[in-house]
């Protein structure tokens, strides 16, 4: 081979790598774009109409974007097409219908958000076939049926909150299989049966929000190896018993509700040992016995709620010791004796209820210091 068609074939491989490729134009959106691009960013852009089934000629995307607009009409099934697909906005729009089970198809995915829409009917069981998918946001929409038992299958799941949905039946035990996460919420749903006591190896949660379902039973003691937990919220469901003593290895929380189920019995001495904690709700249950004094060792608490219980005893003098106390509820209740001096020394107190009981002697006037 002469040296000048070497030296032409060169130039060849030259060019070859400095090809831009160009798919054709497609009209969405009421713009112009290319279908060889590999992202569409327009959020906040205040979008009417619906997805257009284009979307399925991008078959380069890496990124949908169209958070927070007004886009309604059915999520079309063509987005099955854009393989390369990671994430996956659509949250805050008007979109009905539902899920596209062709979503199953984008294996590459990372993140789903379609929260705060209007989407129907239940979850494709196909998308426990995204085994890269990291971030599951479907919260805010009108979603139905069970939670699929392949929900273990998503092991790189950090975060999956279908808050405010109609989701019924059980959590599938399968959840343990989850060991990356860390946001669990499915609060305000339709969920029933005892909680499993599953959710106790995802040691890696740090929000788990079961409240204003249908739970019955017990809380299960396993909840206590859940030792990377800041939050838990278990209010508004029909919870009976006690509060297992092996919540006081939760010393990473900051915030308990429990408040509105039939719990009963004491309160744990052993919340004396969880001093991060800022918020805790015990109210509208059936708790009785005296107020532990270990509760007033947590200076931290913001907000203390024991309102419509059945506690007596007294109010201990060392209450002056939650000096971040914002908030003290203890309404309802059947607490005798005196208000104690040192009640002047929460000055940062800006709500106190302790009506409804059954104190004496008169308000002390360390009260006007707050």
């Amino acid at each position: 081979m002469n040296t000048l068609l070497k030296s032409f074939l060169k130039l060849i491989l030259v060019l070859n790598a400095f090809v831009v490729v160009v798919g054709e134009t497609v009209n969405i959106f009421g713009r112009d774009l290319d279908s060889s691009q590999t992202s569409i960013t327009l959020n906040n852009q205040t979008l009417t109409g619906t997805m257009s089934t284009n979307i399925g000629k991008f078959t380069s995307l890496t990124l949908i974007n169209l958070y927070t607009n007004q886009l309604s009409g059915s999520v079309p099934s063509e987005l099955g097409k854009c393989v390369t697909l990671q994430s996956l906005d659509l949250g805050d729009n008007f979109f009905e219908g539902q899920i596209p089970s062709e979503l199953g198809k984008l294996t590459l995915l990372t993140k789903i958000t379609l929260t705060f829409n209007y989407l129907t009917g239940q979850i494709p069981l196909e998308i426990s076939l995204l085994t890269k998918l990291q971030s599951l946001y479907l919260d805010g929409n009108e979603l139905s049926g069970t939670l699929f038992t392949e929900i273990g299958k998503l092991t790189d799941l950090t975060t999956l909150v279908l808050d405010n949905n109609n989701i019924t039946g059980t959590v599938p035990p399968h959840v343990n299989k989850l060991s990356h996460l860390t946001i669990f919420g499915i609060y305000k749903n339709n969920f029933e049966g005892s909680i499993t006591s599953e959710i106790g190896a995802i040691t890696s949660l740090t929000r788990l929000w079961l409240g204003y379902n249908k739970f019955s039973g017990n809380i299960p003691s396993e909840l206590g190896m859940l030792t990377s937990l800041l939050t838990f919220g278990l209010n508004r469901n029909q919870l009976i018993g006690a509060i297992p003593t092996e919540f006081c290895l939760l010393a990473s929380i900051e915030s308990i509700n429990f408040n509105r189920n039939s719990l009963n019995g004491t309160i744990p001495t052993e919340f004396g040992k969880i001093t991060k904690l800022t918020y805790l709700d015990l109210s509208f249950n059936l708790f009785s016995g005296v107020i532990p004094s270990e509760i007033n060792k947590l200076t931290s608490l913001v907000h203390l709620v024991f309102v419509s219980n059945k506690l007596n005893g007294v109010i201990s003098p060392e209450i002056g010791q939650l000096t971040s106390l914002k908030t003290l509820n203890l309404n309802n209740n059947q607490i005798s004796g005196t208000i104690p001096t040192t009640i002047g020394h929460l000055t940062a107190l800006s709500l106190i209820y302790i009506s409804d009981a059954q104190l004496s002697g008169n308000l002390p006037t360390e009260i006007g210091k707050l």
